[in-house]
């Protein structure tokens, strides 16, 4: 067996307390991964302050009007970043709120 082509996105949008505070009481364990709460709201947190911005593994994906971070590589069975997994959990406990705020946000843009 070859590696596969291993891809996540998350849309960016801009954050403030009000989404913050939502977004926060909708994280849970990741009961799954065994993934502590803790651990996921410091992915959130990440996020919230653009740590995702600099890093080598992190671009900008342009898709449907909207901008997203993307993470991704090949892979063995292993995740192909560290961002990879923090994206995916963060995209399914929060990614319907963040992909609603991004959409809200380029309706505001005058």
């Amino acid at each position: 067996m070859g590696a596969d082509f291993c891809f996540a996105i998350l849309p960016i949008c801009k954050m403030n307390p009000q989404r913050l505070a939502e977004a926060r009481a909708l994280i849970v364990d990741d009961e799954d991964y065994e993934v502590p709460r803790e651990d996921i709201l410091s992915y959130l947190e990440c996020y919230d302050i653009g740590g995702y911005e600099d890093l080598r593994t992190v671009g900008h994906l342009h898709l449907d009007g909207l901008v997203h971070y993307i993470t991704g590589g090949m892979s063995w069975g292993d995740p192909p970043t560290d961002e990879y997994d923090e994206f995916n959990r963060l995209d399914n406990q929060i990614g319907h709120l963040l992909l609603q705020w991004a959409k809200e946000d380029r309706e505001a843009k005058p």
